[in-house]
């Protein structure tokens, strides 16, 4: 992760980086490695260690997440060119979010990728210490929303893995984030809360996640039904506070 541009050894000291569109770059290192912000064709990250961003960094073509990488994106960018191209990420792959604003409204989502592949055994994280809107146009793996600022639902979410809301606030309004099909688990871990303001969409009477056949709410948690039209309260989970 050293020798070249800081954090890596992407080639240094040449004035000019002119990557085709077509052309790869692959960040597959084994320790901790800093993305060098410039213009990629396709980019591909692998690899089981944490990748961070030294900067914005655009891309042309398509962008991978394979193997069980974790990518940090922190606040900075990740986004492609013009319309078009594939996002893709890989089973046990991670991308974390940390971005209020430069992405997909509302949090630094990537922008301007035509397809979204994420597999059912991948992650994202919106983790940001502002407030953040999660994107609701791709169907995730598992879902995490952390670090206590709001968490606001931009449209109706699908997971096809778990949902896990750490000591944060998510404000579904009257969206749904059900699971895709039947399984899962919906946890709601300590000072966490959940915003429901439907009277449909999710479990009978609401808009409370559906589909999840595993609910762990912590005894700190809290539900709360707020909606402005009737609303049924969901009597399966075991409630901290409600």
């Amino acid at each position: 992760n050293t020798g070249g541009k800081t954090g890596s050894n992407y080639p240094d000291n040449f004035n000019t980086n002119n990557l085709d569109a077509n052309s790869t770059v692959e960040y597959n290192g084994m320790e901790v490695q800093t993305i060098y912000a410039t213009t990629y064709g396709n980019l591909i990250l692998s690899n089981s260690e944490i990748k961070t961003p030294g900067g914005n960094i655009l891309i042309a073509g398509n962008l991978s997440l394979i193997n069980s990488v974790e990518v940090d994106l922190g606040s900075y960018t990740c986004n492609r060119t013009a319309v078009g191209g594939t996002l893709s990420m890989a089973s046990g792959s991670i991308l974390k979010l940390g971005g209020s604003s430069g992405g997909q409204a509302g949090s630094n989502f990537p922008v301007n990728f035509a397809n979204l592949a994420l597999d059912p055994g991948s992650m994202i994280e919106y983790k940001g210490i502002g407030a953040q809107t999660v994107y609701s146009t791709p169907t995730y793996g598992t879902l995490t929303l952390s670090n206590f600022s709001t968490k606001t639902a931009g449209g109706n979410i699908n997971i096809a893995g778990n949902l896990a809301v750490a000591s944060t606030v998510f404000d579904l309004t009257t969206f749904s984030c059900n699971r895709t099909a039947l399984g899962g688990t919906f946890s709601l871990s300590t000072i966490s809360t959940l915003k429901l303001a439907g009277g449909s969409g999710g479990t009978p009477g609401s808009n409370f996640p559906n589909n999840f056949t595993v609910h762990i709410l912590n005894a700190t948690s809290t539900v709360e039904y707020n909606g402005i039209v009737p609303q049924t309260i969901y009597p399966v989970p075991t409630y901290g506070n409600l």
